[in-house]
């Protein structure tokens, strides 16, 4: 087994994503269970207690758990652990300065942020009561409690330090904690699967336009604005209360959504009028100097980059790991989101500023050769192409097994 401290200090950034630290809280939450429904505390959850063994998180067991120890100590030690986790900053500047805000070290999304608020508020009447309690506000239905163990029955779990995670649940020795979900997803789940698919440009890989509901009916009130030094042609995305977008004075930003003030800015040597795509915190975009970029979206530091022989406008599109793009080189590109290698490129005879779009296993996109392609999204290989009378700027929007794109020839089209 490892500690979770060595795999931080074993990171590149020092630091795991949301995803990862929402899966090992829900993993030591459904552990702690049956011990607060005894009304006793771990008291001892630290990066030093939670493992790794494989695939499995655990939490060693307490030598003594203990009765006089309240199960909110737990929920906030766990909720500082997290904070770790998501910052990489060990140990946490919380644990000495309540005012510390996390917000400006990692990117989060609504929903874990307000759990975390009240797992370590300072008040213990106001934090949650106890593990089940956080599961239930993460989306986990607490199945009916077992009967009570006793303390032999958890001096013998806790010698065997054993745990399996299972599809349905969870094995500690010999009981069986079903893992449950509503039926019903509840709205902020929802809503977090449609606000991973808009940050990127129009909004989902079928570049479709379609945004989830809430925008404004009447536009009466400037909330704030920024000044560029140049012109902006770029679409911005919106991705955990931050606005990415490019500019004309060669500089990706990165704005606080509420107040939009200046998070970051990254220089490139060329315009940016390809519109970012964010995704797994990562922020990519090509620009006018030739390179597609893959920034921290936290940090705004360069992670890797990708050169072309000629300019990026095309806005990139993440789809299964990999990001799409097109060059005025007159090439369609396709490279791991992770590292920016290339898997494959596709040669149409004309530049590409389309934006591709991506729809089960294919993608779509056109050029200045007047032709709409459709793509193998796995191979490259040309499944199809649709031809018109003039170059083809327009980026496709795929609804329905129907792809809709206008062309310099005056037309909109509706290709099936």
């Amino acid at each position: 087994m490892i500690s979770y401290c060595q795999i931080l200090s074993d990171r590149p950034q020092h630091r795991l994503s949301e995803p990862e630290v929402q899966a090992i809280l829900q993993t030591i939450l459904i552990q702690l269970v049956p011990l607060h429904r005894q009304g006793k505390a771990h008291q001892n959850i630290s990066l030093q207690t939670l493992q790794q063994q494989g695939e499995q998180t655990i939490l060693l067991p307490p030598e003594h758990p203990n009765i006089s120890a309240y199960p909110t100590q737990d929920i906030y030690d766990l909720g500082l652990v997290a904070l770790e986790l998501l910052t990489g900053q060990v140990p946490s500047p919380r644990r000495i300065d309540l005012t510390w805000d996390w917000n400006h070290h990692c990117l989060i999304s609504h929903q874990l942020n307000a759990i975390l608020e009240k797992m370590v508020t300072l008040n213990p009447d106001q934090r949650w009561q106890n593990a089940s309690q956080v599961l239930s506000a993460m989306g986990l239905v607490v199945p009916t409690p077992p009967p009570p163990l006793k303390p032999s029955q958890w001096r013998l779990v806790g010698a065997a330090t054993t745990l399996v995670v299972l599809v349905g649940g969870l094995a500690i020795g010999s009981q069986f904690i079903p893992a449950l979900r509503p039926l019903v997803p509840s709205p902020i789940w929802s809503w977090q699967i449609e606000q991973e698919n808009t940050a990127m440009f129009r909004g989902n890989l079928e570049r479709t336009g379609v945004y989830p509901p809430g925008g404004p009916t009447e536009l009466t009130r400037l909330l704030w604005k920024f000044t560029a030094e140049s012109s902006i042609r770029s679409s911005p995305a919106v991705s955990e209360r931050v606005i990415y977008f490019g500019s004309r004075d060669n500089h990706l930003y990165a704005l606080d959504a509420k107040t939009g003030k200046e998070r970051w800015r990254f220089q490139t040597q060329g315009w940016i009028d390809s519109s970012p795509t964010v995704s797994e915190g990562i922020v990519y975009f090509g620009s006018g100097d030739n390179h597609l970029y893959a920034l921290d979206a936290n940090t705004g530091q360069q992670l890797w980059r990708f050169q072309t022989e000629s300019d990026i406008p095309s806005s990139p599109v993440i789809e299964a790991g990999v990001v799409y793009f097109g060059s005025f080189d007159n090439h369609l590109y396709a490279l791991d989101a992770n590292t920016g290698q290339q898997l494959w490129h596709f040669t149409t005879q004309a530049v590409i500023d389309s934006s591709p779009a991506v729809s089960e296993g294919i993608v779509y996109f056109g050029s200045a050769d007047s032709h709409l392609y459709a793509l193998d999204a796995n191979t490259g290989q040309q499944p199809s192409r649709f031809q018109t009378e003039n170059w083809i700027r327009s980026s496709p929007a795929v609804s329905n097994g129907i792809v809709y794109f206008g062309s310099g020839d005056n037309h909109l089209y509706a290709v099936k």
